[in-house]
């Protein structure tokens, strides 16, 4: 007996119907139940299973019932007030309910699990005849639409279609939900195009225009569906010597009888087609391989490659590999790793091109394949390779030869004349030049290999291990000869100097030879030798697929043509997202053959008329746009959109000279931390903010101030550039190498030249040479939305003087002072009416040739700059400048080198204006100054990782050949270290990751090893003097803006009192780090609580005092911050704070909100003494009087810890030198004289001032 059972499933969100006819037996078990319906032809490379094996997914209870919910899959279900209550009579939603919350377990949440649920249930209603509209924007679930159609709930189910769109249907059937093509666009091929442009109707099939195919079973009649005619037309034809008729996936074709490929590795070793070899290190660009020759049926193309230097001048690798066919141009980049830019613009993989060309990732590689049988692989290191069907034989020229199957006249040079010479076989295919380049290796640099040094490289520490019989690649040696590899390998590390980087590159190529072929290889990488680190959800696999799996399901990647290929899999539950492995709930969309990732912003059309965004679920949105105000419809960086249209600029030089966005001069001499650019009006969340503040101090004799930092805040960063500090920032507080990529490449920071620059993505630069010149440029989209000293960028030079709340002013001293950050702006104004001024016969002087004149001199070596950056500004600031600070040549030339930076800054190729006589160039050892150096591409860092740098050049000092600079020194390649998520780190270098979860090093290998890390007891994660990691506990104790006290043992209450306390000291006062904490409580208005007034910090050296305005004295001199007091001591501001330290001692910080912080290192537990406690952990003894008396009163306690030495009294500390008279103590707390007694002790002179408590702020005293 059997029976007839018509099943409707929901599996994965898929609605499938089968009608079988099953044996009566019935089975316990569905899982026995299924396997018993599996079919015997199961395809053996691509293994199957009845059941989760290892690693299943699980659902707990919470998480069930949050599925089950109205909000989610209980939707289905629901009785009230739901979109699908009216079909529940005719179809029972509850196997569909289960069916969604099982799939939303298993896909963690995903929630196109939800959405293909409730569509499923939808459809099978539809087809009951009930129609449900409104449940996808109800729960988020838009259907996804390619380009040129847009969807309908109820939609004819006889849309118009090529080839006959005018032909009217007559359809019975229901309406359908679909995506329906835009008004004037019909179905073609299941794509929507414009009515006029269908294919051909032939003998019952559809052909879309410009179609070949063959209209017999031998390949003798080939026609054509023709643009113009709008019909087919055939001819007789028939497939070449070299090709033979065959169908394939249903399609007859000639197809090729063989493959030839054609290879350029390392340095770069070229492979021709027909086997050979030969070296080439230009680094112009060259055609690599391209037709040559008419011959019909032959598809036209063209590769050409960009080679570089890449850490030696004596050695060129593959920088950019340029595809042209079917009238589109790929380039792959090592300037975009990992992506593509197909017509100039950049796209994620994988990439679809009118089914006629495929752009996908293979492990490490991108993989062009191309209906005619061509294949180029790049994989943005060195190795390139083409692979040409054999109907291109003789046909094909350039650096890969003709592919006669003659390797003898393969060095054929483009006049046609053949050479045994690789060089002048390369300088003849170069097709374009780029600046800087050259065809043959020239200098001292290019010397071969010594017999030692090759004999070195040849063990197997380093090549050995490509030809060793018994090593990992012995199955291959057979098919594939090791000797050229270990040849060309040895060639490279000897240029390297062993460098292992350069190692694993060349043992790689050899194993890609040897997987390409399907030859089995061995594990060959170790621990200690070229480990690979993977990313984030990723692992290691020697043989993985060749086509992995994506979130982009495209149909011509079902037959997968690649062999296997060791590779970072994605881990189970992830796909590909482009080139990252992420949760499937987390992949983007497919949109008119591209892959977008989840959140992209992208435009379609060639003018920016249209915005489109990939949503969750899978779906594009997209909607009219239009650019706006300052912006222009262009590609820039490989992106297309609305982009800015020009740039402003804003500098600040010398003692600073100010030339606003707008064009505005003005000088001010503050020594304070300013705004110098922010956003003050965003746009409505249109423009990204950012803020860039300037730190000037005195300079010289103290009459002029210059630049000592510059902090970026963007991005919620703060990159904080310090005076004299290179190669390195502050980020957040930890001290970075450079160059450094942040936030995933949307910021990056360089070094270049002498200047450290900061760059994001969407257009912001601020350059600083740690010196005396900064530089702020901004995109024309912020025109109207700045602040700050650098004006309001509206193109109006004359209202520039805009104060924070947006009055003008027209004093520059009013001005500069209000944009102050920290500080109260009464400290922090310029120089007033005291300005220096220079005597005409003086400025004269410094005006000339041999001066300030060099810049503006006509045939001085900055004549090339003069019709873009007038000089005339530069030689007058130059000017004031000098003589201010008495005909310094330290002055003069960094005023020169202002104007030098502003030139190269600007694009203009500048002539050697330094000399041994006129501002020489100071260069560390194994490097040398260069007008135009190439500081930013001659790094460890760019060696190993390509980091973007300008296309301008800057001064600077250049490592001399052989050597890159790893962030402190030029070292020799082989010292070179490691990048990790965007940092350089040098050999041995640490980091740790921001949760201290984890702790990374960086071994001589290149590599970083990286292990679990937690915090102990008694320590906490952090940054400390600029180092994030694990950090001794330290103790705090605070006197708050209300006069609250909290102990280092955590004992608090309210200080109740008025007067000078001493909160915290080291008890020995014998030990070198003994410091004292003294507060000044006061009231400082009527009805206040009391609050501090003024903070002394004493050391054995110096006295510290701050006021409640951030005044700052040490040792009784008044002082602009910050400050360095000693080589230990500081006072700097940070966080509207001043904080004075000492290193592994004390931190007191004083907020302008007036409350206080005590801060001290664990090894001073119970040494303490002061109102702030002993510091043992034990709050219970905090209750003690200074004298050990017992109290339940923290005032009391306070109170017992007056400073005697500030009660009524000011101490004159030092040996009286005269007598004095007259003594006057100024106070600012109530703007008052006071008359003073004195008496003379020895060493001392004690002031008692009557009738009041007071600060001595200035005391003048008459002689």
């Amino acid at each position: 007996m059997a029976v007839s059972v018509v099943c409707v499933a929901t599996l994965m969100g898929t609605t499938v119907m089968s009608s079988k006819i099953l044996p009566a037996k019935l089975s316990p078990h569905v899982i026995e139940w299924g396997k018993s319906w599996q079919t015997p032809d199961q395809d053996k490379d691509r293994p199957c299973w009845d059941t989760c094996e290892k690693n299943c997914p699980t659902c707990d209870d919470n998480q069930y019932k949050l599925y089950k919910t109205e909000a989610l899959c209980g939707a289905l279900t629901a009785k009230t007030n739901s979109f699908f209550q009216k079909c529940h009579g005719k179809l029972d939603p509850q196997a569909f309910m289960n069916s969604c919350v099982y799939d939303m377990c298993l896909n963690k949440g995903d929630k196109k699990m939800l959405c293909q649920a409730l569509a499923s249930y939808s459809q099978q209603c539809r087809e009951e005849g009930i129609i449900i509209k409104g449940w996808r924007k109800k729960f988020g679930c838009p259907m996804s639409c390619q380009r040129h159609s847009h969807y309908e709930d109820c939609a004819s189910p006889c849309q118009p279609s090529c080839p006959f769109p005018e032909q009217k249907q007559t359809c019975t059937s229901a309406c359908v939900e679909t995506c329906v093509c835009d008004n004037g666009y019909v179905l073609s091929a299941g794509v929507c195009v414009p009515a006029k442009t269908c294919g051909c109707s032939y003998q019952g099939h559809y052909y879309k225009p410009g179609q070949h195919f063959w209209a017999d079973e031998v390949c003798g009649r080939l026609c054509e569906c023709d643009t113009t005619l709008r019909m087919v037309t055939c001819r007789e034809a028939s497939c070449s010597a070299n090709e033979r008729c065959t169908v394939v996936d249903g399609e007859r074709a000639c197809r090729p009888i063989s493959h030839a490929t054609c290879t350029a590795s390392g340095d770069p070793h070229y492979r021709t087609f027909d086997g050979r070899r030969f070296d080439f290190q230009g680094t112009c660009v060259y055609q690599l391989v391209g037709l040559c020759s008419e011959q019909p049926g032959l598809v036209p193309f063209k590769v050409t490659v960009q080679n570089d230097h890449r850490g030696s001048k004596s050695v060129s690798y593959t920088k950019t590999v340029t595809f042209s066919i079917y009238g589109i141009t790929l380039t792959i980049s090592r300037e975009y790793p990992y992506r593509v830019l197909f017509n100039g613009q950049l796209a994620s993989f994988p990439l679809d091109y009118n089914n006629e060309l495929i752009v996908f990732l293979s492990g490490w590689t991108a993989v062009v394949e191309t209906v005619a049988g061509i294949t180029v692989t790049f994989d943005w290191r060195s190795t390139v390779s083409i692979t040409l069907p054999s109907n291109y034989q003789g046909a094909v020229c350039g650096l890969c030869g003709n592919y006669n199957g003659k390797a003898q006249d393969d060095l054929t040079m483009r006049n046609g004349q053949t050479t045994n010479n690789g060089d002048k076989m390369g300088e003849s295919w170069q097709v374009a030049l780029v600046p800087g380049c050259s065809s043959v290796c020239q200098g001292a640099w290019c010397q071969a290999c010594s017999d030692s040094q090759r004999k070195v490289y040849q063990a197997q520490k380093y090549c050995g291990i490509i030809a060793d019989k018994a090593g990992p690649f012995r199955d291959c040696h057979k098919r594939v000869d090791p000797a050229p590899y270990l040849e060309d390998c040895v060639y490279d590390v000897c240029q390297y100097h062993g460098h292992q980087g350069s190692v694993c590159d060349a043992v790689a190529v050899y194993a890609s030879a040897c997987q390409s072929i399907g030859i089995t290889i061995y594990s060959w990488r170790r621990d200690n030798f070229c480990p690979m680190v993977c990313p984030a959800n990723s692992h290691y696999t020697l043989c993985a697929t060749g086509c992995p799996a994506t979130c982009a399901s495209l149909t011509s990647l079902d037959t997968c043509h690649r062999t296997c290929t060791e590779a970072c899999e994605c881990d189970q539950g992830y796909l590909l997202s482009g080139v990252t492995c992420v949760p499937v709930r987390d992949c983007g969309c497919s949109y008119d053959g591209q892959y977008y990732r989840k959140g992209d912003v992208f435009y379609p059309e060639s003018e920016c008329v249209e915005q489109c965004v990939c949503e969750e679920n899978g779906a594009v949105s997209c909607q009219k746009a239009k650019c706006r105000r300052g912006e222009i419809c262009k590609l820039v960086n490989g992106v297309k959109g609305c982009h800015p249209e020009g740039q402003g600029k804003c500098v600040a030089s010398g003692d600073p000279h100010y030339i606003s966005f707008d064009g505005r001069r003005f000088d001010f001499q503050g020594t304070c931390v300013y705004v110098l650019a922010k956003v003050c009006d965003d746009d409505k969340g249109y423009l990204t903010p950012f803020t860039v503040t300037q730190g000037n101090e005195k300079y010289g004799n103290g009459k002029v101030a210059v630049t000592k930092s510059v902090a970026v805040a963007v991005y919620g960063y703060v990159i904080y550039i310090q005076q004299g500090v290179s190669w390195k920032v502050l980020v957040d507080d930890e001290l970075l190498n450079l160059p450094l990529s942040l936030d995933n490449g949307r910021i990056r920071v360089t070094q270049e030249g002498r200047n450290i620059i900061v760059r994001t993505d969407f257009g912001l630069t601020v350059l600083y040479d740690t010196v005396y010149y900064v530089e702020v440029i901004v995109p024309s989209t912020y025109q109207g939305n700045m602040c700050g000293l650098c004006g309001n960028y509206n193109k109006k030079g004359g209202d520039d003087f805009r104060l924070p709340g947006g009055r003008q002013t027209n004093n520059v001293d009013t001005f500069g002072k209000a944009w102050v950050v920290d500080l109260p702006d009464h400290v922090c104004g310029g120089c007033g009416g005291q300005c220096p001024v220079c005597e005409q016969a003086k400025a004269t002087l410094y005006g000339k040739p041999d001066s300030c004149g060099i810049m503006s001199a006509p045939d001085g070596p900055f004549k090339n700059c003069h019709s873009k950056i007038d000089p005339a500004v530069y030689v007058s600031h130059c000017v004031f400048d000098v003589c201010a600070v008495g005909g310094s040549k330290d002055t003069l030339c960094n005023s020169v080198q202002a104007y030098a930076l502003a030139c190269q800054s600007a694009g203009v190729q500048l002539k050697p204006w330094r000399s041994s006589s006129f501002c020489p160039a100071s260069c560390p050892a194994n490097s040398h100054y260069e007008v135009c150096a190439s500081t930013c591409g001659g790094t460890c860092a760019s060696f190993i990782f390509p980091f973007t740098c300008s296309e301008s050049c800057f001064e600077g000092c250049q490592c001399d050949a052989g050597f890159v600079f790893d962030g402190v020194q030029c070292v020799p390649l082989d010292n070179c270290g490691c990048v990790h998520n965007g940092r350089y780190l040098t050999v041995g270098e640490t980091v740790v990751e921001k949760d201290c979860k984890s702790r990374c090093v960086c071994q001589t290998s290149g590599l970083v090893k990286c292990e679990k890390l937690s915090c102990d007891d008694g320590e906490v994660c952090g940054v400390r003097d600029g180092v994030r990691g694990c950090h001794v506990k330290q103790g705090h104790c605070s006197v708050s803006h209300v006069g609250h006290l909290t102990s280092f043992d955590g004992m608090s209450g309210s200080v109740g009192n008025k007067g000078a306390f001493e909160v915290a000291s080291l008890c020995d006062e014998t030990t070198k780090l003994w410091f004292r904490v003294v507060v000044d409580v006061r009231v400082c208005s009527k009805g206040a609580p009391p609050a501090v007034a003024t903070v002394y910090v004493f050391f054995k050296e110096t006295i510290i005092a701050v006021n409640s305005q951030h005044v700052t004295w040490v040792n009784g001199r008044k002082v602009s911050l910050p400050s360095k007091v000693m080589s230990d001591i500081s006072v700097q501001i940070s966080e509207r704070s001043v904080v004075i330290e000492r290193a592994s001692a004390v931190r007191v910080t004083y907020s302008i909100s007036q409350e206080v912080t005590v801060i001290i290192d664990s090894s001073l537990s119970g040494k303490m003494c002061g109102a702030c406690g002993n510091y043992n952990n034990n709050s219970k003894d905090d209750m003690k009087t200074a004298d050990g008396k017992i109290t339940t009163d923290v005032s009391v306690i306070v109170g017992s810890w007056s400073a005697g030495d500030f009660s009524r009294k000011v101490r004159l500390i030092g040996r009286r030198q005269r007598v004095l008279t007259n003594i006057r103590v100024y106070t600012e707390a109530d703007s008052r004289l006071y008359r003073v007694d004195w008496r003379e002790q020895q060493r001392e002179l004690e002031v008692t001032v009557k009738n009041a408590t007071i600060v001595p702020l200035i005391i003048s005293v008459n002689h």
